[in-house]
């Protein structure tokens, strides 16, 4: 029992590292592509590059305003679960 469990948690643990080099790989590519814009921008002329704050990049919406919260309360009117009061919710 402790020799698959050991086992498993020992390829889990490749898998992530493996995940991370790749994304480790992707990070230098793009710090690479960064430091040859800025290149770019040097020469021509352009020097406050150093200063520049990268943009926020926005959160997907996934539900409209409110579709996750008639969701939910659908799915516990429907497995008979009673419904929370808004003082339960927050």
């Amino acid at each position: 029992m402790n020799a698959l469990l050991i086992s498993a948690q020992l390829q889990k643990k490749a898998e992530i590292l493996g995940e991370v080099e790749r994304l480790e790989g992707q990070l230098a590519d793009a710090r690479r592509q960064v430091v040859h814009l800025d290149g770019t921008l040097a020469s021509f002329g352009y020097e406050s590059y150093k200063e520049f704050k990268p943009y926020p990049q926005p959160r997907p919406n996934r539900f409209r305003r409110g579709e996750l919260m008639r969701f939910i309360f659908r799915r516990l009117r429907a497995t008979g679960l009673r419904q929370p009061s808004s003082y339960e919710t927050g």
